[in-house]
């Protein structure tokens, strides 16, 4: 299912462990309280278990961590961010570093 979604929306024929489907395009650094007033929907986020098993395994980590890793970085992708460009790339990272250690998760391994 992962699969036929990423070469559907991404043109890539290969699993993925996330993808996010924005519903509107924000912009993280513009933002405000009043962008959402009651209830928003920022999109939808699929997201391949299996695959993130495997890679919990390959990086020995818990499923849980990696699982709430992926899912702080695609909610990131829902308000805007994004990781095209270097300066973008550290940007999120070091967000989902910030966000995780609220979690008591340490830095993903990927970031090492």
């Amino acid at each position: 299912m992962i699969s036929s979604l990423n070469n559907e929306f991404r043109n890539k024929n290969s699993v993925t462990n996330v993808l996010s489907f924005p519903d509107r395009d924000l912009i993280y650094s513009k933002i405000t309280v009043d962008s959402f007033i009651g209830s928003v929907n920022l999109g939808d986020i699929a997201m391949s278990f299996e695959v993130i098993d495997q890679e919990a395994k390959a990086f020995n980590i818990s499923f849980e961590n990696h699982f709430t890793h992926l899912l702080v970085h695609a909610i990131l992708h829902l308000v805007g961010y994004d990781h095209k460009e270097d300066v973008d790339a550290e940007m999120m990272e070091n967000l989902e570093i910030t966000i995780l250690k609220e979690f008591h998760i340490k830095k993903p391994p990927i970031y090492d």
